[in-house]
């Protein structure tokens, strides 16, 4: 049941973020890490959404990723306490990329 709760969690996300839109404006490639959304962008950027259920609101980090040989894990942004009508404009600040027209 818990596992259902987390894949909802991230389609809710993703509904936030502009559904099919975003994915096909920003290429981003979508991963659920538990209740999480993980997306991937060009340029080896990820952005990371957790959900904090207890305030109804989201914590946002924005990392790249160094290539071989240390694969270093470098955070760039990270917000906390986002309302999910900032979600697209936080990703376009951390991407350079935009999720809608």
């Amino acid at each position: 049941m818990n596992n259902q709760k987390d894949i909802e969690t991230c389609q809710t996300i993703i509904d936030q973020l502009g559904g099919r839109r975003f994915v096909m404006l920003t290429g981003a490639k979508l991963y659920r890490d538990g209740s999480s959304l993980i997306a991937k962008v060009r340029g080896g950027k990820f952005v990371r959404i957790d959900l904090d259920e207890g305030a109804d609101l989201y914590n946002v980090t924005g990392y790249k990723v160094k290539r071989a040989p240390s694969f270093e894990k470098i955070v760039t942004h990270t917000y906390e306490g986002v309302f999910c009508d900032q979600l697209q404009d936080l990703f376009c600040e951390i991407t350079g990329l935009f999720t809608s027209f």
